[in-house]
């Protein structure tokens, strides 16, 4: 039973006026437990804000129900994290409660997670819900989301596919299969279940897609539902390229080139993985020119392929007014060399960068991307060696909104030395900027 303080209404008192916004003192709060979730409501009520007015009468009337009628709120459980928030969201939808949370008496010797269930059937179910759409109320974000419209159209009776939202290419077969689909599993990644069960896709090839961001994107699911066709067709298809290919398709979706998507999932399969594969490779290719090394080069391994989309998305214009710079001299007595400021416009050039000369440079690419600062590398070319040599000398950083030279190092983040700074200054004074170094 709960606890002596939640019952005799000590705890529970004060987490009822936090929940009203009214000033509190965690040390009156007997229960280690009450007491986090009451800094929780605290930090979502306190504060008077119009988006939670509304929730303080329902969150009042769910926290007394749970106190009074089980233990979520007084002692430790797999859902303590994320109990608060569940609140928060049930009581945004109150006005779709069945009953209220006053009538609600769980059976005994349930467990936390049963005794939840039991309370969200309580309030909203009037027919059977499957496992897997609790996990509507786990879901981050705004209170109102369509899988928490869908869990309580469902639980009232209402038919699935034709529920607001619902998207419409997927089949009433795949949206049967779909409502056998396991507990354990989200709401979106049931429905794409049932789609790989109707489909008749193995189960290698399902636990690859369920793993894939493409689960969630019901926005363009005539593209996804006709990708999923193609390669459950093909027996003869490794289910490890299915990322490969599905996720140079997101590339172009996240960049609204979906006529470009399109195009590429009406050829036949074995262009598209290609055409896949040829992508991939040029990125990775282009990353190893710039001197970047990965842990191995398995196109099929998902860290590979977000790595090479982090390279390929981290770039930046040129900064205004500074052109390529080259300059001819001879330091001390060896033989005239080459000296190259160029700039660098990508994180996986700045990451050749830092690897080169063992400093944090790679660091600096949101600096850049921002329009902060410019990046630029001084290197030293000996023509008279073949093949010539090229030595990294400097890397300088550049304010870009006041032209000022604002850092200079090395190897190992030294200072130039005297004919280094020399030639920074020549460099410097051709492209107008100050030096502040």
């Amino acid at each position: 039973m709960p606890s002596f303080h939640s019952r005799s209404g000590g705890d529970l008192a004060i987490v009822t006026d936090i929940i009203a916004g009214r000033p509190w003192v965690a040390s009156h709060i007997q229960n280690p437990c009450f007491r986090k979730h009451g800094r929780a409501l605290g930090r979502m009520f306190r504060p008077p804000r119009k988006v939670t007015a509304s929730l303080r009468d329902p969150c009042q009337r769910l926290a007394e129900a749970l106190a009074i009628h089980s233990h979520l709120l007084d002692r430790p459980h797999p859902l303590s994290a994320e109990l608060v928030p569940m609140l928060a969201r049930v009581a945004a939808y109150s006005g779709r409660w069945l009953r209220s949370p006053d009538s609600w008496r769980p059976p005994s010797r349930l467990s936390p997670e049963e005794c939840w269930q039991d309370l969200l059937h309580h309030l909203f179910a009037a027919w059977p819900v499957p496992g897997f759409f609790e996990s509507a109320w786990r879901i981050r974000g705004a209170l109102h989301l369509i899988e928490r419209d869908w869990y309580c159209h469902l639980a009232q009776g209402g038919s699935w596919r034709r529920a607001e939202g619902f998207p419409r290419s997927i089949t009433g077969r795949a949206v049967h299969h779909a409502l056998q689909a396991p507990a354990t599993v989200s709401i979106r990644q049931a429905l794409r279940w049932g789609q790989l069960v109707t489909l008749g896709a193995s189960d290698a090839l399902s636990d690859e897609v369920l793993a894939h961001r493409l689960v969630g994107d019901f926005s363009n699911d005539e593209l996804w539902s006709r990708l999923l066709a193609k390669v459950a067709a093909a027996r003869e298809f490794d289910p490890r390229e299915f990322g490969v290919i599905a996720d140079v398709l997101v590339e172009l979706l996240d960049h609204d080139h979906v006529n470009r998507a399109r195009l590429l999932v009406d050829l036949p399969l074995g262009e598209l993985r290609r055409h896949a594969f040829r992508r991939w490779r040029s990125l990775l290719d282009a990353a190893i020119v710039e001197g970047v090394h990965f842990r191995d080069t398995d196109l099929t391994r998902g860290g590979l392929r977000a790595e090479l989309r982090h390279l390929s998305d981290a770039s930046w214009a040129p900064m205004p007014d500074v052109t390529p710079f080259e300059i001819v001299c001879a330091e001390g007595f060896a033989a005239p060399s080459v000296w190259v400021f160029r700039e660098r416009l990508c994180h996986a050039q700045l990451l050749a960068e830092g690897r080169e000369l063992r400093h944090c440079v790679a660091g600096y690419w949101r600096r850049c991307r921002s329009g902060k600062s410019a990046i630029f590398s001084l290197r030293q070319l000996h023509p008279a060696v073949v093949p010539a040599r090229i030595v990294p000398r400097l890397t300088i950083e550049v304010e870009r909104a006041t032209r000022r030279i604002v850092q200079v190092r090395g190897k190992w983040n030294r200072w130039p030395g005297e004919f280094e700074f020399r030639v920074l200054k020549r460099w410097a004074d051709a492209q107008a900027l100050t030096l502040a170094v």
